[in-house]
């Protein structure tokens, strides 16, 4: 079942339908732990995910089963797209497959719920595969060096 998330005062913004299994984060969430094995992620806590949602047109979505947090997805709205600025699965949960996938799908909905054209993402060099051979996404810019995530591939993938 689907269901409405009100969201705040941003043209072209809400509210959302999600899934079933998903929800914004909320502060409830927080105390739950999270790791991803990733330190340059594990550093921030779920709360600093929630404090970070709390910019305009920021938003940070969980993937809950059972009431434990599966996955995060936190995205940005900008005007002619949607910004994935992180997608991460919680590996405390060996059951939790197919969470990255389901994550993007959300936030592909959320570009055609709010009117935005593509999504755009920085992919990490081990995940560039998933995007473009499972999900469709395509380079649109240079590859470049980051000092916490090495090298990341600018993606993006136009909505219908």
């Amino acid at each position: 079942m689907k269901r409405k998330i009100p969201v705040g005062p941003l043209k072209g913004a809400g509210p959302f339908v999600l899934p079933e299994g998903f929800s914004l984060l909320g502060l409830d969430d927080t105390h739950q732990e999270f790791s991803t094995e990733t330190r340059a992620i594990d550093r921030y806590s779920l709360r600093d995910h929630y404090d970070w949602s709390l910019g305009p047109g920021r938003y940070a979505f969980v993937y809950k089963s059972g009431g434990s947090v599966l996955g995060l997805l936190r995205l940005e709205l900008f005007n002619d797209h949607v910004l994935v600025d992180l997608i991460a699965r919680n590996k405390l949960f060996v059951e939790s497959e197919r969470v990255g996938t389901k994550l993007m799908r959300l936030a592909e909905d959320i570009a055609r719920q709010t009117g935005r054209p593509e999504v755009r993402l920085e992919s990490v060099e081990t995940a560039v595969g998933f995007y473009d051979d499972k999900l469709g996404y395509e380079e649109y810019e240079q590859t470049y060096e980051d000092d916490e995530y090495g090298e990341l591939t600018p993606k993006r993938k136009k909505i219908v």
